[in-house]
């Protein structure tokens, strides 16, 4: 059973905040991101564009094996150096293109394309990105991570699944 939890006397910024943005593309998820303290965005989505006139570090990645890659080795430098470019916030944007980039990233690994995809991909591709949120929330900054919501139609049923 779920605990009901009383905020009342809980205070904003005791330590580093852990942000899920999930929303629509076009609804200004990563403008939003570029507003919060001192952001690094780790961009998978092209949307970099968009934060035109903030003052925000960002470093785009490809969202195949390559990016993926990339974005590994630019998350050990956060791991030894702590947080990178004198960010307060670290944005990943968004996880759903870099779900994507890390199922690539196994695929290539393995030698098979999406034509091949075995169970046992999709099963390591959700340990990399399970282990990539989990070291997110271990930086000593601000993290924020964006999400699109997906839609499918289910044509047997004919119902919509998120």
């Amino acid at each position: 059973m779920a605990n009901v939890y009383s905020l009342k006397d809980a205070k904003i910024g005791d330590g580093p905040e852990r942000i899920l943005l999930l929303g629509d593309s076009g609804t200004g998820k990563t403008r939003f991101a570029g507003t919060m303290p001192k952001p690094f965005i780790a961009d998978f989505d092209a949307g970099v564009s968009t934060l035109a006139g903030l003052d925000v570090q960002a470093m785009s990645f490809t969202p195949d094996a390559v990016g993926w890659k990339e974005f590994k080795a630019e998350l050990n430098k956060w791991r030894k150096e702590g947080a990178q470019y004198g960010a307060e916030t670290f944005v990943l944007d968004s996880l759903t293109m870099a779900a994507d980039a890390a199922l690539q990233y196994v695929l290539d690994k393995q030698g098979r394309d999406m034509s091949r995809i075995q169970i046992q991909d999709w099963g390591e591709a959700i340990r990399e990105v399970k282990d990539t949120l989990g070291f997110i929330t271990t930086l000593k900054c601000h993290a924020c991570v964006i999400a699109h919501l997906q839609v499918e139609k289910d044509e047997a049923r004919g119902e919509l699944r998120w």
